[in-house]
């Protein structure tokens, strides 16, 4: 209810830009990121809600827009399985419902979407397929 009452007053409001405060981003993007981050993909897992592309909160959607195509934010951003299962050891047992059991099964992988090659599922890409095979071969280089 929360989030829907905050986009209904970006409305009103005519917000510019996919910031919070507008075309640039502030404290406040950096104060919101991670807990809009842990909700988009807690939320499917657990709940079947989803926050990323729904078409009822357009401004979160741009709000993503805007920071995945900044460097710095790709750098630092976490991924849909590591706050899924960063969650029960910090606050408890999460309990899932049915409509989740799809969007838990993507996430985790045991519906087959981790096989290569891997295909778009719940998680957006934040790169070309180039750039992630790249940085995929880095990675396991360094390791």
């Amino acid at each position: 209810a929360q989030l829907g009452e905050a986009a209904s007053i970006a409305e009103a409001n005519g917000k510019k830009g996919g910031f919070f405060l507008g075309e640039k981003p502030s404290i406040v993007d950096c104060m919101f990121a991670p807990f809009l981050e842990r909700m988009a993909a807690s939320l499917p897992y657990y709940k079947g809600l989803l926050i990323r592309n729904n078409p009822k909160w357009r401004h979160v959607n741009a709000w993503f827009d805007a920071m995945e195509a900044r460097e710095e934010y790709k750098g630092i951003q976490s991924d849909y399985y590591t706050h899924c299962h960063d969650l029960p050891p910090q606050i408890g047992n999460c309990f899932s419902h049915d409509e989740a059991k799809q969007y838990a099964a993507q996430i985790d992988g045991s519906d087959g979407s981790w096989r290569l090659p891997l295909k778009t599922g719940i998680e957006p890409w934040s790169m070309e397929d180039a750039a992630a095979r790249r940085q995929a071969a880095e990675r396991v280089i360094h390791n």
